[in-house]
């Protein structure tokens, strides 16, 4: 079966700049499909979102990726600097442009897999399914492009509703002709019906998480990821109450948040506890500035996945400390399946869709969206409760397993599909 899935915005690690990076949703799906034996091209971007720099590839051409029965087709654009920016909507137009002027001149294929975002590409991908006889199924992983007019109000003060009405008719377009329409979370899917007059209740609509494999940390490692922590200065065998903070360390979190309170924390408090930030961002100098007079908050900058499970299995607490608006309360961010995957529990301002994952008690904890004095004491209670927030959580591993468990979730996505093909 012929197979094509696309997406941007993704690191591709079958190229070697690329390759200590993780798969994340379409990679990884791409190289299993692959694997079972379908013949799969990914279309992505030859500009890097994560890395903002131009792929040493060829433009539009094949190229192999070196797992058998899986080639990549990189677009070009002219890429850009910053995640807000015109350029980047003028990079956006580049793709989309590149995807109808080459798709036609590629081996017709059974099922085209495109995730949503980018607008351009799912309106150009749905338009090639219709012409092509191909179906054509979208894959929401984030609310584009409503988050931009929330986004642009929050910064300037100023209504902008309207203002990407361009994109709301190739949404509205593209979801209504598409065959299909999955999903990271129901949130999502419910705003795709409501949002853009796409029918309810088509049997052919699904949810499929974002997913892991489980981690599996060899005993012989363990020495030399100790050492490669202690290098950090994270001593993981110290006894202290680890909280973790793993992702883009930007400001349009609710970063700023904690770190005020790691500045309120009382010094007793601050001695029973270790605050570990990895990830890179604008927030990074602020987070250097708050570690050097707060030896409890230690940054250790971009990991590998490898490291930062090795983190997580010497942790307790995973902190998640997000800006409550209405793209996070639908979603289900990547790291709270690494926090489940290691049994923590999660610290977090979030509601939505997070809440819905367990009732079980002290699994989540909150603490409201900008209220740093209330977090200093949500931090300071569990410090003073050590010897309960040091076990693992049960909950935790429970969510990880029925939901966002790759060796289950993933090939009922792949056989999906394939009756899609079918069909």
């Amino acid at each position: 079966m012929k197979i094509w899935i696309i997406c941007t915005g993704e690191p591709v690690p079958f190229l070697p700049d690329e390759a200590d990076n993780r798969f994340l949703r379409a990679g990884r799906l791409a190289k299993f499909l692959a694997e079972a034996g379908h013949r799969v091209t990914w279309w992505t971007a030859g500009f890097d979102h994560y890395g903002k720099r131009q792929r040493p590839v060829p433009a539009c051409a094949p190229v192999d990726s070196g797992t058998a029965g899986l080639d990549l087709i990189f677009l070009p654009s002219r890429g850009y600097t910053r995640h807000m920016s015109v350029r980047r909507f003028l990079d956006h137009r580049d793709v989309g442009a590149a995807f109808r002027r080459h798709a036609p001149s590629a081996d017709v294929p059974d099922v085209i897999l495109c995730s949503y975002p980018l607008i351009e590409l799912a309106d150009a991908a749905v338009a090639y399914g219709r012409l092509h006889g191909v179906p054509v199924v979208l894959d929401v992983r984030d609310l584009w492009p409503d988050i931009h007019y929330e986004r642009i109000t929050a910064r300037t003060g100023l209504p902008v509703k309207g203002l990407f009405l361009p994109y709301e008719v190739q949404a509205r377009r593209a979801f209504r002709r598409a065959d299909a329409v999955v999903a990271i979370t129901s949130g999502m899917l419910d705003w795709v019906h409501r949002r853009f007059g796409r029918v309810r209740g088509l049997s052919q609509d699904r949810v499929f998480r974002q997913v892991k494999d489980r981690p599996e940390m060899s005993a012989d490692s363990a020495p030399a990821l100790d050492a490669y922590w202690a290098g950090k200065g994270v001593d993981l065998a110290n006894g202290k109450l680890r909280f973790v903070w793993s992702g883009s360390i930007v400001p349009d979190t609710d970063g700023p948040t904690l770190l005020q309170a790691v500045r309120m924390l009382e010094p007793d408090t601050a001695a029973r506890i270790e605050i570990v930030i990895c990830g890179v961002g604008a927030l990074v100098p602020a987070v250097e500035a708050v570690a050097a007079r707060h030896p409890c908050l230690k940054y250790a900058g971009w990991v590998s996945e490898r490291e930062l499970n090795h983190l997580l299995a010497r942790s307790h607490v995973g902190l998640l400390c997000y800006l409550d608006r209405p793209d996070f309360q639908m979603s289900t961010p990547n790291k709270v399946i690494d926090y489940c995957a290691a049994g923590l529990r999660i610290l977090t301002n979030l509601t939505g869709e997070i809440a819905a994952l367990s009732d079980a008690p002290n699994f989540l904890i909150h603490y409201p969206t900008g209220h740093a004095k209330a977090l200093a004491e949500r931090i300071t209670a569990l410090a003073a409760d050590r010897d309960h927030f040091v076990t693992k959580s049960d909950a935790a591993y429970a969510v990880f397993d029925a939901e966002f468990d790759a060796a289950r979730v993933q090939p009922a996505f792949a056989y999906y599909l394939e009756a899609m093909a079918r069909r």
